[in-house]
This record gives structure tokens, C-alpha cells and sequence, in this order.
């Protein structure tokens, strides 16, 4: 039925064709016999149009196949005329294009570079692209990011299009400009931007499209691991921390387990916590679950509170 379907304006526009010639001929003694003849060769000509254009409908999906992607545990199979293997560990490049209008229930389309440097179009024609998707982007994070880490660690840049990550800080090559990494506040991604912002600057430092940056999400990945690095180096507190010590700062403390409040003995494990902010007076924690609680700690129940919030920045980046 679905093969009918799709066929089916194919098949009109033959019939429709076939029609108008058939009229033709069947009253051509009495009507069109005695047109002249450009007249003449005008009905049938058109009945011509519609049978090319309806078998130009019925063919082009045998001579241009649609693209259909198959996974399986060690990447995809590229399907149109033939198939071309896709393994996990050769893709190179992800680039994520917002789709206007939200075709097919698909937030996305992809372009996949393989390490041959030939490229691969996942558009909204497929089914399912959104799981697809997601799929596409574990694997190529889970596969990418630790790479992309080990050749930072070399001193080498990576590039992700006209944005690179350096050991000085963050390069957009286009507007020739350098972000260094004490001035990096984070990196955030939203549905169609990808924006860098810089430390006490309400303005975003750079924005620009996602679908211009290869593999955004490992970008910030590997910007996220440098600041948290940063973080440890320069502050011992956070370095004791990711050793496993509890840091106490009056009325609570925070360990590698979750936060504890002092006073009323609770403890609060981290896959419960939702945000963690800390205002002029107070420190408020925000609990997930089937009830969603807040918890407030004055702060002049806290001791060393600069340091407090060094830590809480630094685990609330680090936290997924």
C-alpha cells in the first residue's frame, strides 16, 4: 500500500496522458481534422508531457534511490545504489543542521565526514532520525572526545571549523580573536547556537550557528575538561575534592558522594541534586525527584565562602 501511494501521482500523470492522446485520435475526423497543424500536434504534445512526467515520477526512485541508513553495534550502513560502511571509530566529522518546520517530527538533519574525507547526508526523509541521531551523537562523543583530549594534552590545537581549542585559550580563526582560558567562563549549546561567554561579561563572547561546527558537542566537552583542570590546579580545595576528602564549610560539606547538611544530619547524594546556587545571604540547594524540595543555609552559618562557591561552580560544571 505504501509503495502504491507513493507511486501513485506516477501513475496519473501516465493516465492523463494517455487520455488527452486518445481523445485525440478519437475525434480527430470530427473536430481536429481540420485545424491547422501546429493546432493539431498541440493536444497530443501535452498528452506526451503528462506520460514523461509520469514516468519520470515512476523511475527516478529506481535510478535515485532514496538514502536509507542502517545501524548495527560497529556503525552504519549507507544505503542508495550501494552501501558504503560507516564503522564508528572512521567518522571524523558530525555536523548538526536545525531542520525549519520540524519535517518528519525531526529537530535535525546530520552530515557524517568519514576519515576518507567522503561525506554522508542523513536528511528528514528517514524514519526514526531522531533516534538515529542520538545514537550518532553517543558514538561519535563516547569515541571522539577522549581523542580530542589526548591530542590537547600534546599541545597540539584541534580544530572544530573556524573554532579551535589551544593551549592559550579558545581561537575563532574568521575574526582573528583569542579567548584565554582564565577569561573562559563555559561553553553552551542550544537548539541552533552554540555560544562561548566570557567571565563577568553578560554578552556572549562569540555565538554562532551549530550547523557551522563540526562535532559541537565534543568542543564542549573538551572545553569543559580544560576549565574543570584549571579549576583543580588552582585551587587545592577542589584538587582534595576529586581525591575523595570531604570539604566542610560550617554547616555542610561537600564530598565526592553529595552534599551534607550539619544541622539537621542529611545528606543529599548528587544524582538528587538539581542546582546548587548561592545568593547574598543563603545557599540554596535544589532536589529532584517525585517531590522536588529546596534547602537554604544562611551564610553566616558557612565558613570560607569564596572557596564554597569555587567548589560549586566547578562540581555543577562537571555535573551532567
Amino acid at each position: 500500500m505504501r509503495i502504491l501511494k507513493s507511486r501513485l501521482p506516477g501513475i496519473i500523470c501516465v493516465l492523463l496522458g494517455c487520455l488527452l492522446i486518445a481523445v485525440f485520435f478519437f475525434l480527430y475526423d470530427s473536430i481536429f481534422s481540420w485545424w491547422p497543424l501546429w493546432q493539431q500536434t498541440l493536444l497530443p504534445g501535452i498528452g506526451f508531457a503528462w506520460i514523461a512526467a509520469g514516468l519520470w515520477l515512476l523511475l527516478a526512485p529506481l535510478l535515485y534511490p532514496p538514502a536509507r541508513v542502517f545501524i548495527h553495534s560497529d556503525g552504519l550502513i549507507y544505503a542508495t545504489r550501494k552501501k558504503e560502511s560507516i564503522p564508528w571509530e572512521l567518522i571524523m566529522g558530525l555536523w548538526k543542521v536545525p531542520v525549519i518546520g520540524q519535517t518528519n517530527n525531526a529537530a535535525y538533519t546530520y552530515t557524517i565526514r568519514r576519515v576518507d574525507g567522503k561525506t554522508f547526508e542523513l536528511g528528514a526523509e528517514l524514519s526514526n532520525l531522531t533516534q538515529l541521531g542520538e545514537r550518532l551523537e553517543d558514538e561519535v562523543m563516547h569515541r571522539l572526545l577522549p581523542r580530542a583530549i589526548a591530542t590537547y594534552k600534546t599541545g597540539a590545537p584541534l580544530y572544530f571549523g573556524d573554532v579551535a581549542v589551544m593551549p592559550q585559550g579558545i581561537s575563532v580563526r574568521r575574526d582573528n580573536k583569542l579567548l584565554a582560558w582564565d577569561e573562559v567562563e563555559n561553553v553552551t549549546l542550544k537548539d541552533a547556537t552554540m555560544s562561548i561567554h566570557r567571565k563577568d561579561d553578560s554578552r556572549d563572547w562569540e555565538t554562532m550557528n551549530i550547523a557551522d561546527v563540526p562535532n559541537a558537542s565534543v568542543f564542549k566537552g573538551v572545553v569543559d575538561y580544560i576549565l574543570r583542570e584549571h579549576a583543580r590546579k588552582q585551587h587545592p580545595h577542589i584538587t582534595a575534592f576529586n581525591e575523595g576528602a570531604a570539604i566542610c564549610f560550617g554547616g555542610l560539606s561537600f564530598s565526592r558522594q553529595g552534599i551534607e547538611l550539619h544541622d539537621n544530619q542529611l545528606r543529599l547524594p548528587w544524582g538528587e541534586i538539581a542546582g546548587v546556587g548561592i545568593g547574598e545571604n543563603e545557599v540554596i540547594i535544589h532536589t529532584k525527584g517525585k517531590v522536588s524540595q529546596w534547602h537554604t543555609i544562611p551564610l553566616w552559618r558557612l565558613s570560607d565562602t569564596p572557596r564554597l562557591q569555587e567548589l560549586v561552580e566547578y562540581i555543577m560544571r562537571g555535573k551532567p
